[in-house]
């Protein structure tokens, strides 16, 4: 539905029961593609000419830097980066994966780690799980499945597993444990 103001208004699914409306708006990109931004951010940044940029397999909002800005010189720059004034090496996630949905609800800037658990299972996964990995048969020709885990960019192999249920509860508990004792 549209507001008087001519911003959209959005009321997710989850929020739907609880009448939260945000106001947001589109900024018109090439290939067809728009960014979603809050209504308050959109006039600024509705002054840049911005293009859908393909990375593997996520568009994003993009825009040609022309100038040297904190030490980096000419190329893209994200929206996201833009309205999150995300500095050089900070890492921004978008929560709901979707790289066009550049609401402030949406941006976080995070650790490579916390970066890397929001991501998508790849193509070539098999397990439908995260870190769950087929081993192969055992000698009764039974399916085997690995649970893995990268912890500051060592791999930890949990166990072998019957099923790749069982490795992902597996992984799941080792993860929480893993998480309690960073945080004492």
């Amino acid at each position: 539905m549209q507001a008087p103001s001519g911003c959209w208004h959005y009321v997710s699914r989850k929020t739907r029961h609880s009448k939260a409306v945000v106001a947001m708006r589109e900024i018109i990109l090439t290939q067809g593609k728009v960014s979603l931004v809050d209504d308050k951010d959109y006039k600024w940044l509705n002054e840049y000419k911005w293009y859908a940029h393909k990375d593997g397999y996520t568009y994003y909002a993009v825009r040609n830097r022309s100038i040297w800005t904190d030490g980096v010189g000419p190329g893209l720059i994200s929206i996201h980066r833009v309205i999150l004034k995300a500095k050089k090496g900070e890492i921004c996630d978008h929560i709901d994966r979707n790289g066009l949905n550049n609401r402030r609800s949406n941006l976080q800037i995070v650790s490579a780690r916390k970066n890397s658990l929001n991501s998508r299972l790849s193509k070539s996964n098999t397990s439908g799980f995260k870190g769950v990995y087929y081993v192969g048969l055992d000698i009764n020709l039974n399916e085997r499945w690995t649970a893995q885990i990268i912890i500051n960019g060592i791999h930890k192999y949990i166990d072998v597993f019957a099923t790749p249920e069982e490795a992902h509860e597996a992984r799941q508990i080792y993860l929480e444990q893993y998480e309690e004792s960073i945080a004492q």
